[in-house]
């Protein structure tokens, strides 16, 4: 059984924020929002500002890693007045709720925002009973309740600082007696050490005076509050005789019959908001926001725990491939609706393993040399499926246009495409242009124009793309991006990434020849860099992009001239000068960009120029003398790390097939009906037909055993940790609902 040290959480969190409705008017004119998601009080994400609306569209996602513990996820909406930002309502939802609102959207009532009502931190307290002789004639002793403060961790930071003191109030009666003590100010701390008494004497209230018999009714059905709070003014503090408490961070209550009386209480609480901030209605409706939340939390096992699992995926990759296509396919009039395009991606499984052994052995990195992970898919299908030509393009279809093209367009900004929100009317038409270029991965493979089409008002549209002419420049297109070497470069046309007028330094073709600055109009593509006297003029120099062995800003004491860079080649450079600053950065990014998978790319450079005779930068007089900086334009591709968490995959498609193990119980029981009726009418038989039911069995069976082993870790480990979870302690305040035991279940929702 893994234990604690073994296991790891490693949290997601994916936010979409769709639009807002119903806001009320600012003196009967619209606002200028825009909405911040919030880990507790830590802003993680902002969107752009949607102006003048009353019902605002967003349309942004979040999406990432969970670096650190949190308790509420928020979601708040804000307006902009002049500079100034302005909350007008908030969603707030806590950690061991977002499983309620997975993978769904729904529209949540923006609800109001105050200061008392976001805290964060917890306070370490001791409270104990002590019996002692009384000084009062009429008692032979009493009873005093001492309450210590220990420590608080975590605390809010409020207008730059934090200068906590703790309160302490003990009510009582039915008259709600108080008596009131506080510490004294710990400086500049969010994690203050107080470590104070404080003592509450209960008077004896027993008619006969006995020591053993006390009537503590009152003390019983009374409460303590213990609340924390930031002293900002120096006013308040050493004129006004503390006047002012300052800005609230959280309290605790604690009802005293809920202690255990013969022994001292010792716990960590979280701070929690104000009650009656709680409490608070709006006085209007604030107007309501539509969400799309989905938070994982995978707990991660070590590496051996995943063998079993692993081994089986692995193996797939050396299940033998029928001789004949036509027996390995489904027989599409006998399959259900949805259930084709599942058993495609059966069928792709079995060469995924070697083309990733291909891939890892080239040293190649992705994304950067995409061309080589579709060389090697398209390589793979034609070894599987000899016979079956258009297999190779649904391979690479199913990557460039579904997993990279389709989410680009839906989501721009995810991509860095587009900086702004876009409008509704923008969001449709890129949700159907998505649609079309979606439909453009079947028109290769389908044999029908509609292939599934569900909307009837796109059939004009794949009406017209769904000709042979379409085809075959898409089949053009995918032997473009998935051929290498010599046969890339034949099919493959100049494909222009920029080009204008620039001034380049003249190089001078002998030891004395002319060297001086001329205006010459550059052109740059995916194949080579090229410049002319003018822009419908022969070319007078090509250089090939493999060629470029570095790019690089020059040092203006070379030329004395600003914005200047350097292509190096082999035997010399290519000075050139940008129009202005914004000018030189493109081209510099462009061209860095374009070659920084060259496999001779410079690891130094010499920052200036090489002039009479010697490098400015450096004083070396060998013209071929190795670089003195090391290049700015990145690191080679060859040296990237890429950071791929195999167990943590591993544990997904744990989860994956947990979540589907009905289906595997269908697929199962499809091959055992199969079996059964191989000899019957085919009324009789299975409307999924698999070609060898035994194998398939069986590796189904393999597949469920390993499942359950691991699930069955996961609930051994869970009951483990719950059984160690010490409510109270530093690592499960009370209070904090979910640090008393793993979020879920499962190690999935």
């Amino acid at each position: 059984m893994a234990g604690v040290g073994e296991v790891r959480v490693e949290e997601s969190l994916r936010v979409f924020i769709h639009k807002a409705k119903n806001l009320p008017a600012n003196s009967g004119s619209p606002r200028n929002t825009f909405c911040a998601i919030r880990l507790d009080l830590e802003e993680i994400y902002r969107t752009t500002t949607v102006e003048k609306s009353l019902d605002p569209y967003f349309g942004e996602e979040f999406a990432g890693e969970i670096p650190k513990k949190f308790r509420t996820l928020s979601v708040l909406l804000y307006e902009v007045v002049s500079k100034s930002e302005k909350v007008l309502g908030k969603v707030s939802i806590k950690k061991d709720e977002l499983y309620k609102y997975h993978q769904k959207e729904h529209w949540f009532p923006l609800a109001p925002s105050d200061a008392e009502s976001d805290v964060q931190g917890k306070v370490h307290l001791e409270i104990r009973f002590d019996e002692y002789l009384s000084s009062e004639p009429d008692f032979y002793s009493s009873h005093r309740m001492a309450v210590r403060v220990v420590e608080c961790s975590d605390l809010m930071v409020v207008n730059g600082a934090c200068n906590p003191y703790a309160v302490v109030v003990l009510s009582w009666g039915k008259l709600r007696h108080k008596e009131v003590k506080r510490t004294v100010v710990r400086k500049k701390t969010i994690c203050p050490q107080f470590d104070d008494v404080f003592c509450f004497d209960l008077n004896n209230k027993g008619q006969n005076h006995d020591r053993n018999i006390y009537s503590f009714d009152d003390i019983y059905e009374g409460e303590l509050s213990v609340s924390l709070w930031h002293d900002d003014s120096k006013v308040s503090r050493e004129v006004l005789g503390h006047m002012f408490r300052g800005s609230f961070l959280g309290e605790v209550k604690i009802l005293l019959r809920d202690l255990d009386l013969s022994t001292v209480h010792t716990a960590w609480y979280c701070l929690q908001a104000r009650e009656m901030s709680n409490k608070l209605q709006p006085l209007e409706d604030l107007g309501s926001i539509r969400l799309k939340i989905s938070y994982t939390a995978d707990y991660v096992f070590e590496s051996h725990y995943y063998h079993d699992l692993r081994e089986l995926l692995l193996a797939s990759a050396d299940v033998k491939v029928c001789d004949e296509p036509k027996s390995c396919e489904i027989d599409s009039t006998r399959i259900k609706d949805g259930e084709n395009h599942d058993q495609n991606l059966e069928n792709l499984k079995s060469y995924v393993k070697s083309a990733l052994e291909a891939i890892t052995a080239s040293g190649l990195v992705c994304p950067t040399l995409l061309r080589d992970v579709f060389c090697v898919l398209k390589e793979m299908a034609l070894k599987h499926y000899p016979d079956n030509p258009n297999v190779r393009y649904h391979a690479i279809t199913s990557f460039i246009f579904l997993r990279f093209f389709a989410p680009a367009i839906l989501g721009p900004r995810l991509f860095e495409l587009r900086s702004e929100a876009q409008d509704p009317v923008v969001v449709r038409a890129l949700t159907l242009i998505s649609k079309a270029i979606t439909s453009l991965a079947n028109i290769v493979t389908s044999k029908s124009a509609n292939f599934g089409l569900k909307e009837e008002y796109m059939v004009p549209l794949l009406d017209a793309l769904s000709t042979e002419a379409t085809r075959e420049s898409i089949k053009m297109f995918l032997d473009i991006i998935s051929a290498t070497g010599a046969y890339a470069k034949n099919i493959e046309a100049p494909i222009t990434l920029k080009e204008g007028l620039m001034i380049k330094r003249a190089q001078g073709r002998k030891r004395l020849g002319l060297k001086n600055f001329k205006k010459r109009y550059f052109c740059l593509t995916n194949q080579f860099i090229s410049y002319a006297k003018s822009k419908l003029d022969k070319p007078l120099c090509v250089i090939p992009v493999e060629d470029v062995l570095a790019v690089e800003r020059l040092q203006e004491d070379s030329f004395r001239m600003k914005y200047m860079f350097q292509v190096v080649q082999k035997q010399r450079a290519l000075y050139v000068q940008a129009s202005n600053c914004v000018e030189e950065k493109e081209w510099l990014d462009i061209l860095t960009k374009v070659c920084k998978s060259n496999k001779n790319r410079l690891k130094e450079f010499h920052p200036a120029a090489f002039i009479n005779s010697h490098w400015l930068c450096c004083k070396s007089v060998d013209p071929n003398a190795k670089g003195c900086s090391p290049v700015t334009g990145g690191v080679p591709v060859t040296d990237i790390q890429v950071d791929i968490d195999p167990d943590r995959e591993l544990e997904k498609i744990h989860s994956l097939f947990l979540a589907h193990m009905d289906k595997l119980d269908a697929l199962q029981d499809v091959c055992g009906s199969q079996v059964v009726y191989a000899g019957v009418s085919e009324e009789l038989r299975p409307s999924i037909y698999v070609e060898d039911p035994q194998t398939c069995f069986q590796t189904v069976s393999e597949l469920q055993k390993c499942v359950v082993s691991l699930e069955q870790e996961h609930k051994q480990y869970l009951r483990m940790v719950q059984r160690s979870t010490v409510i109270g302690s530093r690592e499960a305040p009370i209070g904090d609902d979910s640090c008393g035991f793993p979020f879920g279940s499962k190690s999935h929702l």
